[in-house]
């Protein structure tokens, strides 16, 4: 709901020498007005603005160094050159905000993904457009604890892929089309009624997705940094895009 500015005028009106209401008469007339104007903001507010995260100077993309073949270290993931600053106002008793992408959208998707959707989530091969390499994120306080962000390749116990970098939990892009998105069976008590899945509400009344489970939530306020990762492992040789990293606020 949005704040509205009312107002409001007082005008004493009279007949010069006699009076709307008997009993007086009137000698003199002064009017005045009598106002007031309410300001502030919607009651939901939320914007980004993208920093180079070496320099802090702002930007309009986020960029990751433009990698030759073979890719060579020990990782093949590579965290991304700019950081993204979230600012955000809610004064709802309830809300969330999401992270995805929606790279099958083909009104903001360029290019657009056509292959399987548990994998669209991710950079997207503008020549070979069924590929997209995996993109992970990070929601901190600030830019000051663990830097410089640190990555290296997840394990998985054989149901969940895991990243072990102590205080920095990754998580993994999920696309807006892919049903993990609004798969609420493991959301808790945090989520309420919302209808999308925990794991991709980065912020929500309960504090910031530090970890990777429904109860690792907490802390945080505005503004938040968001830093993203990606698995070059698959790579060949075209460039990778993504038009549709989106976030949006919401409330159950």
């Amino acid at each position: 709901m949005k704040m509205k500015a009312f107002t409001i005028m007082a005008l004493l009106i009279t007949i010069m020498g006699s009076s709307l209401y008997a009993g007086y008469t009137v000698k003199n007339t002064t009017i005045f007005t009598a106002q007031v104007t309410v300001t502030g903001t919607t009651n939901t507010a939320l914007e980004i603005q993208i920093y180079n995260r070496f320099t802090h100077s702002p930007t309009n993309v986020v960029t990751w160094s433009n990698y030759s073949l073979p890719i060579t270290g020990d990782t093949t993931w590579k965290i991304a050159n700019e950081y993204v600053k979230i600012i955000y106002t809610n004064y709802n008793t309830w809300w969330g905000i999401t992270f995805g992408s929606d790279n099958f959208n083909t009104s903001i998707a360029n290019p657009v993904f056509t292959g399987n959707t548990n994998n669209a989530g991710g950079l997207v091969g503008v020549i070979n457009t069924s590929q997209a390499l995996p993109i992970v994120w990070q929601v901190q306080d600030n830019t000051n604890d663990y830097q410089p962000p640190k990555i290296s390749d997840p394990y998985s116990d054989g149901t969940t892929t895991y990243f072990t970098n102590e205080g920095w939990m990754w998580k993994f892009l999920i696309d807006q089309s892919d049903p993990d998105f609004t798969n609420t069976s493991n959301n808790d008590a945090s989520m309420g009624s919302a209808t999308v899945n925990y794991y991709v509400t980065l912020m929500n009344q309960n504090g910031r997705l530090w970890g990777s489970a429904n109860n690792e939530r907490g802390g945080g306020s505005s503004p938040l940094y968001l830093y993203l990762a990606a698995d070059f492992a698959t790579a060949v040789a075209q460039t990778y895009r993504t038009t549709t990293l989106t976030l949006e606020m919401f409330q159950p």
